[in-house]
């Protein structure tokens, strides 16, 4: 007969979740301190529902956009509307949950569940292989691994980032071959992990097996290379991947749209960038020829967020795949020592800081949005909540902005 054994902790903590979430959180926060599958789990759910209650702004408008307009669509339709997109995975859901009557909030519940419980998969297998030094320091480690972006504003790319921090980390830590299609998943949900995917592959036949003055060499060089020498090598391309990729190189956001913002944005805009340049100083000065089987794929993920410094949005995202390797690499060589305690609080501290200035650059859409109700309402009316069409015309605009007044 089959028996299911569940934890008393974990029993309160669901029933605690279901009437109240945000009650639920300390419980919730306690089981991940222990290291238990259940809390990851939970906190994944909880991040789900901030997902849901995200409003539909910016690239969020545009799929909910895709949402309504494929609605109706039979198969064929689809297929021809595919025609168009070099990005996969997110139209498919969409047009599943279309076929259910699903309400496309659902996705950002998905995508969110999905990419906090595979973070927090990496993090108890570091932990069970590590379990004492890492147990030791868990808060500063919780906090520093599992908060990536708590304004959930990345979406496609922070769910592919996900996606293929996974599959390459049972690849390159765990010999897993399954981990490859995590990684073409990666693919299919954002085409630029094409990019990462390529990394990946030249990591595991050739090794980026880099010592530390060529790492250090690389980072200086970083100041000298010209976007017009990256951009003539783009050029080489297929022709649609020149032209959907073309304003992030040489266009509006190449650098061009932080015109249009505040002095405050582009003050958080470069503090962020800064939090990744501090965590790169750390993984220099802690670089350990001995961990190359771990440190080569950062390696190559440093190379290519060093290439694309020329272009502003698109390195800015590819430094932010660049923190998590760093910090999944400090986190897989951890050794307990003073020297590492001191630079596992300073990224600890960095982390904290990215969180705050993050939240603050989407607080306008906060101010806009049901968020409110993770404080006083029960899980399932949450679950209930949606973006109707109506409010959405209402409060964003066709460009992906919204009346904030």
């Amino acid at each position: 007969m089959l028996s299911i054994k569940v934890s008393k902790q974990a029993g309160i903590t669901f029933l605690l979740f279901m009437v109240y979430p945000l009650l639920s959180l300390p419980l919730i926060l306690k089981g991940m301190l222990d290291n238990k599958k259940w809390g990851y789990f939970f906190f994944a759910c909880f991040m789900g529902l901030l997902g849901m209650l995200y409003p539909p702004t910016g690239d969020f408008y545009r799929y909910t956009r895709d949402y309504i307009y494929i609605k109706d669509f039979n198969w064929e339709q689809f297929q021809n509307f595919l025609l168009i997109k070099q990005d996969c995975l997110l139209p498919y859901i969409s047009y599943f949950f279309s076929r259910l009557n699903i309400p496309f909030d659902y996705s950002r519940f998905l995508y969110n569940f999905i990419a906090y419980y595979l973070l927090g998969l990496i993090y108890t297998d570091e932990i069970n292989r590590n379990c004492y030094y890492i147990k030791r320091n868990s808060i500063y480690f919780l906090g520093m691994f599992m908060s990536v972006s708590l304004s959930l504003y990345l979406f496609r790319f922070f769910f592919s980032m996900i996606l293929y921090a996974f599959g390459t980390y049972n690849i390159i830590y765990k010999g897993k071959k399954w981990g490859w299609i995590f990684v073409i998943l990666s693919v299919f949900n954002h085409f630029s992990f094409f990019i990462f995917l390529a990394i990946l592959i030249l990591t595991k036949l050739c090794r980026f097996k880099f010592r530390k003055w060529i790492v250090i060499l690389l980072c200086v060089l970083t100041f000298t290379i010209s976007s017009d020498v990256l951009i003539s090598l783009f050029t080489f391309m297929p022709t649609d991947i020149v032209n959907h990729y073309s304003t992030y190189l040489d266009g509006y956001y190449a650098g061009d749209y932080l015109k249009d913002h505040s002095i405050r944005y582009r003050i958080s805009v470069l503090l962020s960038s800064a939090i990744t340049y501090a965590a790169v100083i750390i993984y220099v000065i802690t670089y350990n020829k001995k961990s190359v089987k771990s440190g080569s794929i950062v390696n190559g993920v440093l190379l290519a967020t060093l290439l694309s410094s020329p272009f502003s949005t698109i390195a800015y995202r590819f430094a932010t795949v660049l923190l998590l390797f760093i910090k999944i690499h400090f986190l897989n060589t951890f050794n307990g020592t003073r020297k590492q305690c001191r630079y596992l609080l300073i990224l600890f501290l960095l982390t904290m800081l990215f969180n705050i200035t993050d939240l603050w650059s989407s607080r306008r859409q906060i101010c806009i949005s049901d968020l409110s109700l993770i404080c006083y309402a029960s899980a399932p009316q949450i679950l209930m909540h949606t973006y109707s069409e109506q409010w959405i015309n209402k409060n964003v605009y066709e460009n992906g902005d919204f009346n904030h007044d």
